[in-house]
């Protein structure tokens, strides 16, 4: 009777070994693998194919291995930067949690009745608009939840000196314009910075990826604010009021199992990221 407990490569082997040790399948062997092969719709493997599937899955292994190698270099290297004056640690881990930042915020508030739900990131480093002026600050997440009807500024820090409350008056402001209003104005916004700036065409780009999320943002007015910040500022970053930083997490706080191509990855990187929290 076969096994349902085993995966199909296991099934394999167990059809290979006694190939090579007979050169055959015996009569019960024989009846076993045709069940099993016509259960999944595959025929049935010759020693040729056995052997093909076995190099392949040798080979997948080592790809793995070398994988895990370069990521544990790469944040090897990274965080070596906090150490090295004017390094841009910040930048550097953003572009990482830029593959990431979708899967773990569905992930994180997976539990939050309010706020769960699928989330899709609009832009890395979305611009801004200053109120008394056409200059802009970026946001290093703008994302949203189609779903839920929100719209989630997340501001990533990776030192613990590093603390901008202007920057933080400027997402509040939008917060409480979006309210008033609806996310839309986001467009009008980028469409004024880009007109007043000496290089518009450097914001098509950027123009193109908001334009997607047009119709979705005329009809949001709920923004959460989050910080994304080393484990000891979170004592320091004060909330005293609801109009403040909606969450504050710590990369500690970040989970380390999400429904990602690369969550393989991802969990080497996290144990890495939690090292920030010492900042």
């Amino acid at each position: 009777m076969i096994d349902r407990e085993l995966q199909d490569e296991q099934q394999a082997r167990m059809f290979e070994n006694e190939y090579q040790l007979t050169g055959k399948y015996d009569k019960e062997s024989s009846e076993r693998i045709k069940a099993f092969y016509n259960s999944i719709g595959k025929p049935i493997p010759t020693l040729k194919d056995l052997y093909n599937a076995n190099n392949s899955l040798v080979y997948n292994k080592r790809s793995n291995v070398l994988n895990n190698s370069f990521i544990n270099c790469l944040m090897e290297n990274i965080l070596e930067g906090t150490k090295i004056p004017k390094v841009q640690v910040e930048r550097e881990v953003g572009f990482i949690l830029g593959i990431f930042i979708e899967e773990l915020l569905c992930e994180k508030l997976k539990m939050n009745d309010e706020y769960s739900g699928n989330y899709q990131l609009i832009s890395r480093e979305f611009p801004l608009k200053k109120d008394n002026n056409n200059q802009s600050t970026n946001i290093d997440f703008l994302l949203l939840n189609k779903e839920k009807g929100i719209l989630i500024f997340l501001e990533l820090k990776t030192d613990s000196s590093s603390n901008n409350n202007e920057q933080l008056q400027i997402y509040l402001d939008y917060k409480k314009r979006i309210n008033e209003a609806t996310a839309a104005l986001l467009l009008n916004d980028l469409l004024v910075i880009k007109n007043n700036s000496s290089k518009p065409k450097k914001y098509d780009y950027i123009m193109t990826k908001i334009e997607k999320f047009s119709s979705a943002l005329a009809h949001i007015n709920k923004t959460l604010v989050i910080y994304l910040v080393p484990g000891e500022p979170k004592n320091g970053i004060k909330k005293p009021k609801s109009n403040e930083i909606d969450l504050l997490w710590s990369f500690s706080d970040l989970p380390i199992d999400i429904n990602h191509q690369y969550s393989d990855e991802w969990k080497i990187i996290q144990k890495y990221l939690t090292e920030l929290d010492k900042n």
